[in-house]
């Protein structure tokens, strides 16, 4: 009894405090960008010796790219002269330890399944054989065919039921390997030149494909109030298959190419100005700090980047001809060049959803669309439609417009200058009240609605036609 409680300490002591050779890390910071992500990783390893070689190994996840990997040595700070990198089965992490737990399973289920399909197999082959050679007259035939024939349904139904589950349970088994294949990660053999003890602790970073953020904004539109608010998420997601815990994150806008090799440098040439604008000078790099989170695997976490209240000055746009209702748009001018990259937007007004679209934006001044308002309706009907056949056919058309908000709104309404596609009809339209302005195409109002006040304008087109008898 003394020596089997020795060996169990001595076992739960190794384990502890020197664990297998390789080992897997935790992240400690990530660096997203949209297209992948840069993490570092602090592991303690225990160190190898054989054959007069000294080395360590530690795991890759599926996704890394070794070609851009960079190790550093910290404790003892043996030289680190040589690595090798190959690709290794990882069932360490969450995913594959229940995967792994599961094949075990299914394998025993296999197993117990082969035995009992054997057995079967056996019993029908005894059932068979006792119909050969051991009847005396037709009664023992009939007697004996009935028996038999009764066993040997059983147990072939028996048989056909057992084949069908085994053949689900080996399907199953072939996903599962195929899927772990497929989560294949990176073994990395470090080698040292000199011996820094038992264990060592390795930084060393990467570039991760399948791990990425994405932007998401929330701009809400509070009239009332003459602001916008405004949300800006960065949704982050990782699938390497282990959760990260207490991992610190930043993001980073655009993605960012390693390089392995230092670039030529093109000339410098100095050139006559001209109107277009360098690229250069307007291209922005943004990044942010996150700050430590934890991260799960194969799944999204959306953190907050930006949230700001943008004084706006709101006016309303409608084309009732087009769509009936108003939309409104809020005009912002910022005090530096922004930078917004593409991403999915929910757009609110008073706190209801109007729009979900794509949004992006840079500069300085936006004007940003907000949707149709449903306290503010413009729509057009028909009031008369006087015959073709008429001297001087016309229609008329009424517009009204409704401000059922709280608060005073400004309304620019636009509407298309009829026209003939025949040069002997003569178009004339009359409005009142008038335009604000007028183009060769278009009539446009500028009127101010108070709350709960209605407002109409008034269209009439007369159509002049050629004197077709003469007269």
């Amino acid at each position: 009894m003394r020596i089997k409680r020795a060996l169990m300490f001595w076992i739960l002591w190794w384990g502890l405090f020197y664990p297998l050779s390789f080992a897997i890390g935790s992240p400690v910071e990530v660096v997203f960008s949209p297209k992948g992500a840069i993490v570092k990783e602090v592991t303690k390893v225990r160190v190898e010796k054989k054959d007069g070689q000294i080395w360590a190994a530690i795991y890759l996840p599926p996704g890394a790219d070794p070609k851009h990997l960079r190790i550093e040595v910290v404790k003892n700070r043996p030289r680190l002269y040589d690595y090798t990198v190959h690709p290794a089965s990882i069932p360490f992490t969450e995913q594959g330890r229940a995967r792994e737990k599961r094949l075990e399973e299914l394998k025993k289920n296999q197993g117990a399944l082969v035995a009992t399909l054997r057995a079967l197999e056996s019993q029908i082959l005894f059932w068979q054989s006792q119909a050969k050679g051991r009847v005396k007259n037709m009664i023992d035939a009939t007697n004996t065919a009935s028996y038999v024939g009764k066993n040997l349904k059983k147990l072939i139904g028996e048989k056909y039921a057992v084949e069908a589950e085994l053949g689900k349970l080996e399907a199953e088994i072939t996903r599962l390997e195929k899927e772990g294949k497929k989560e294949n990660g990176w073994e990395v053999i470090v080698y040292l030149e000199n011996d820094p003890g038992r264990e060592l602790t390795l930084i060393y970073s990467y570039p991760l494909t399948g791990s990425a953020w994405s932007p998401f904004y929330r701009l809400e539109a509070l009239p009332g109030k003459g602001e916008i608010l405004f949300y800006w998420y960065g949704e982050i997601a990782q699938q390497t298959g282990q959760d990260w815990y207490n991992v610190s994150i930043r993001l980073i806008f655009p993605h960012r190419e390693p390089t392995e090799a230092l670039p030529a440098l093109s000339s410098w040439v100095f050139r006559p100005s001209n109107s277009s604008k360098d690229n250069r000078a307007e291209e922005v790099h943004l990044d942010w700090a996150v700050g430590s989170t934890h991260l799960p695997t194969h799944k999204k976490i959306r953190v907050k980047i930006v949230e700001e209240r943008w004084p706006a000055v709101f006016s309303y746009l409608s084309r009732p001809r087009a769509v009936e209702g108003a939309f409104l748009q809020g005009e912002v001018k910022f005090p530096a060049h922004r930078e917004m990259p593409p991403g999915p937007a929910v757009f609110l007004i008073d706190g209801v959803t109007t729009a979900k679209k794509t949004f992006a934006f840079s500069g300085k001044e936006g004007n940003f669309l907000f949707g149709s308002d449903p306290l503010v309706n413009v729509f057009s009907h028909l009031l008369s439609n006087e015959a073709m056949l008429a001297e001087a056919p016309s229609q008329e058309w009424l517009i009204k417009a409704s401000n059922k908000r709280p608060h005073r709104i400004e309304l620019r309404v636009e509407e298309p200058i009829p026209k003939s596609q025949d040069n002997q009809i003569k178009v004339s339209p009359s409005y009142n009240p008038p335009p604000t302005y007028r183009t060769e195409d278009l009539a446009t109002w500028h009127l101010t609605l108070s709350p709960g006040e209605d407002k109409t304008i008034h269209t009439k087109v007369e159509l002049r036609k050629p004197n077709i008898s003469g007269r």
